[in-house]
């Protein structure tokens, strides 16, 4: 139904078909009485709910649409054709092998024994879920990671960047989790640096250092805007930077020409021309082209 399989020959056995899927919305009404004092009330309700299709073509060509219990004996006949289906029209970039990161992984976590478990380090999960992620980062520019609370998505985040060899990491996190971060990172790895991000000398003393470290900020911080300063000034003949070239004409025509009732509007038409022709943005700093 979410289109990875429509279209595609499904076969075994000499049986054969083409599928299709579909979902879509369906309204189901429901009516409820109740008695009241005055008499009879009556509640309708309508609930909208997902229904999902599988239309199948067979060579002779016979058009049968699947739902409901007879989805449910479909899918359970052809189910490993089509799981192999989608294995090979989307092949995992990541195979459970921990793809090189092995030796990195087994180095986090160490100065903490995983409850229930007894033993220091990352449960299988974690680290096949940073293992993953990593894999991904090789060569595409995002990952996600989800999962419910208590996973250890922080563990997992923070495997990731130790498996990718991250010289400097940058957490974006709640502010009430900018202490948790930093308590995590300096447990799970040990070889790195952890500082929360909160001035611009904090800023600057992070991209100096060696590395690897880790910074985390509070999200509201992020927002901040830096200060502003010009990409570029408009010049002309009266050589002083305005801000545009309305700006810059006007001060001409005040500063060079007689006052308004003795104005030669001819002459204002040629200066005007001139001008604008000479109007240029310039470097703020050196004052270039």
């Amino acid at each position: 139904a979410a289109g990875h399989l429509n279209n595609q020959l499904v076969e075994s056995d000499g049986e054969q078909f083409l599928i299709k899927g579909q979902s879509y919305k369906r309204v189901i009404q429901h009516t409820a009485e109740q008695a009241t004092r005055s008499g009879t009330q009556i509640t309708n309700t309508h609930t909208e709910t997902v229904v999902t299709k599988i239309t199948t073509l067979s060579p002779e060509g016979e058009i049968v649409q699947r739902d409901g219990a007879d989805l449910q004996d479909f899918l359970t006949t052809w189910l490993p054709h089509l799981t192999d289906i989608v294995a090979t029209s989307y092949p995992p970039r990541y195979q459970f092998d921990l793809n090189g990161y092995g030796d990195t992984l087994s180095t986090l976590n160490q100065g903490r024994l995983i409850p229930l478990v007894g033993k220091p380090g990352l449960l299988p999960a974690q680290a096949h879920a940073a293992a993953a992620i990593a894999t991904q980062l090789k060569t595409h520019r995002a990952a996600i990671c989800v999962g419910e609370m208590g996973v250890g998505k922080t563990l997992v985040g923070i495997a990731v960047a130790a498996c990718i060899k991250a010289k400097r990491t940058i957490i974006l996190c709640p502010p009430h989790l900018v202490d948790k971060w930093i308590r995590e990172s300096k447990v799970v790895w040990p070889a790195a640096t952890a500082v929360p991000l909160k001035t611009i000398t904090d800023v600057d003393n992070f991209f100096a250092h060696p590395g690897p470290i880790v910074g985390v900020m509070k999200e509201t911080t992020a927002r901040s805007a830096t200060g502003w300063s010009h990409a570029f000034n408009w010049f002309g003949p009266t050589t002083m930077p305005t801000r545009s070239k309305d700006d810059a004409w006007e001060f001409t025509r005040s500063s060079t020409l007689a006052p308004q009732s003795e104005i030669d509007y001819i002459a204002l038409a040629e200066q005007e021309n001139k001008m604008t022709k000479y109007v240029r943005a310039r470097c703020p700093t050196c004052g270039e082209l």
